[in-house]
């Protein structure tokens, strides 16, 4: 069936099959919404287990979300504040 649909994309110049552009489609959509769930219902699949193939790991998204949990900790270990130690002195703690 797809093979029908291929040979008008290849005629208007498209070097892509029908699958790779709704491949595309779903894993844009996670990219974009990071929700299996919508994917899921979008791209008609019964199973989550089918649209877990659709949502793609990245180092550079994984590192953002590290980075972003060490800003929150810190933030939270060591808020914005002026102390003074023994002798007086104000010392700074946090970022």
């Amino acid at each position: 069936m797809s093979h029908l649909c291929d040979e008008p994309l290849y005629g208007l110049g498209i070097d892509e099959t029908l699958h790779s552009l709704r491949h595309y489609f779903g894993t844009s959509m996670y990219l974009v919404s990071r929700d299996r769930r919508l994917v899921q219902e979008t791209m008609g699949h019964n199973s989550p287990l089918t649209t877990a193939g659709y949502a793609t790991w990245s180092p550079e998204a994984a590192a953002a979300a590290v980075e972003a949990i060490a800003d929150t900790a810190r933030q939270a270990v060591f808020p914005l504040r002026t102390l003074t130690d023994a002798t007086g002195t104000r010392v700074g703690v946090g970022r």
